[in-house]
């Protein structure tokens, strides 16, 4: 029998070829699903603003539909998940915002503007 101690773990807690701890993995980002489905941002505006427009049924057949896009049902999801938890204002306006853009923002300036010149001159061999 092997010594347990540091850096010396217990047979019991070793792992043995071809097991693995984390079975199901990292889960995917919203940017890998965009990209193995294809989308081109004119498309993902689009959907978002479509399903915006969907009351509660038509997103809940959505999320059952097993013909509809990955990205779809990902956005369906997170639209019926932030009206359950009441924080739905919020997911609407970043929707709506990447969707449309966000409004144009103005911002006052009353200082002073300068600028520095810097010569920069090559090196003689």
């Amino acid at each position: 029998m092997s010594k347990v101690g540091y850096k010396k773990p217990p047979e019991s807690g070793k792992m043995k070829k071809g097991e693995t701890r984390n079975p199901n993995g990292r889960p995917r980002k919203i940017h890998s699903i965009i990209k193995k489905e294809g989308l081109k941002a004119s498309q993902i505006n689009d959907i978002i603003l479509e399903i915006l427009a969907m009351n509660k049924e038509e997103i809940d057949a959505l999320i059952k539909n097993p013909k509809a896009k990955s990205f779809e049902v990902l956005i369906a999801s997170a639209i019926k998940k932030g009206v359950s938890k009441g924080d739905l204002t919020q997911i609407f306006s970043q929707a709506l915002v990447r969707a449309l853009g966000s409004p144009k923002q103005h911002v006052e300036h009353s200082g002073e503007i300068k600028t520095t010149t810097i010569n920069i001159k090559p090196k003689e061999e």
